[in-house]
């Protein structure tokens, strides 16, 4: 899985990935401070379909063995999705990306 590296002027770094199988949607995630309470990294992520289709796919994201976020998200054409969680690491080490379904553009 390639990484590439974006920062803009006053803003954590962005970090894109390619991801395997799905060349129809990109991934871009980003530290945006720590909880106070847990001690804990928030996570921002973004999904982009890149398709003129809807589409609904299974996602799972890593930042340890036993630091997981799974779930379900539907997206439109050409639209993208923002989402967090709290992770005790401060990268995302996994991103796996299945079951996708595509629902044709009326």
């Amino acid at each position: 899985m390639a990484l590439l590296s974006v920062s803009s002027p006053g803003q954590e770094k962005i970090l894109s990935r390619r991801l395997p199988g799905f060349p129809y949607v990109s991934f871009a995630y980003r530290r945006v401070g720590a909880d106070s309470v847990t001690g804990k990294n928030r996570m921002e992520w973004i999904f982009v379909n890149r398709t003129d289709s809807t589409l609904t796919f299974s996602y799972r994201l890593a930042s340890g063995p036993a630091d997981t976020v799974a779930g379900r998200v539907t997206i439109p054409p050409r639209e993208k999705c923002v989402a967090g969680w709290l992770f005790a690491g401060d990268t995302l080490r996994t991103v796996d990306c299945t079951d996708a379904e595509f629902k044709p553009s009326r």
